[in-house]
């Protein structure tokens, strides 16, 4: 009887363990596309040097240099910034030309205040965490998003512009609903 017990109560830790895990909100992974490198292992020594001052936030860091991308998978709960690491990447003479994201996050209302008081409403990407935000570019893709009607997401995008530091515009090409934890619920009866 105790085993059982037991037995019941770790796999609920589990269940929970893995639906907290899946449920955090945070930035996956983050591929840097440069031009393919031409020096070989002499460019990815380079690249490895850059990142190195990220260290502390970064968990992984894989360089193909054939196909010239730069992936970062960080570490959870840090913040990545996006405009930091492609002016390193800038500096080091491998400015990216295109930058994808896989971020997890809640879907929220953003308005920015122009100068004589314009305002213009967007959906935002927000990452409780880290309190990161990303601009949910206007199309089918949001529209498709939005009707699904549920507020945390996993994007997979493409950042084709860093507004300003800390605020980039994620355009949306594929995104993933997670269930809600009544769904959930409903699911194991």
């Amino acid at each position: 009887m105790f085993q059982r017990s037991l037995i019941l109560t770790m796999s609920l830790l589990l269940i929970t363990f893995a639906f907290h895990t899946v449920a955090d909100a945070q930035i996956e992974k983050v591929t840097f596309h440069v031009d393919a490198f031409l020096c070989g292992n002499v460019c990815t020594t380079q690249i490895q040097s850059v990142m190195k001052a990220y260290g502390k936030d970064i968990e992984d860091l894989d360089i193909d240099y054939k196909n010239g991308q730069v992936t970062i998978f960080p570490k959870p709960k840090k913040v990545l910034d996006l405009y930091e690491l492609r002016r390193e990447l800038r500096n080091a003479e491998h400015a990216p030309w295109k930058i994808e994201i896989t971020v997890t996050g809640e879907v929220t209302d953003y308005t920015k205040v122009y100068s004589g008081g314009h305002t213009h409403p967007r959906k935002a990407l927000k990452v409780k965490e880290t309190g990161q935000q990303f601009i949910l570019k206007e199309g089918k893709q949001l529209d498709k998003l939005l009707e699904a009607g549920h507020e945390k997401v996993t994007i997979s995008g493409e950042v084709p512009a860093l507004l300003e530091k800390g605020l980039a515009l994620l355009v949306i090409k594929e995104f993933k609903v997670a269930k809600a934890k009544k769904e959930m619920d409903k699911a194991d009866k």
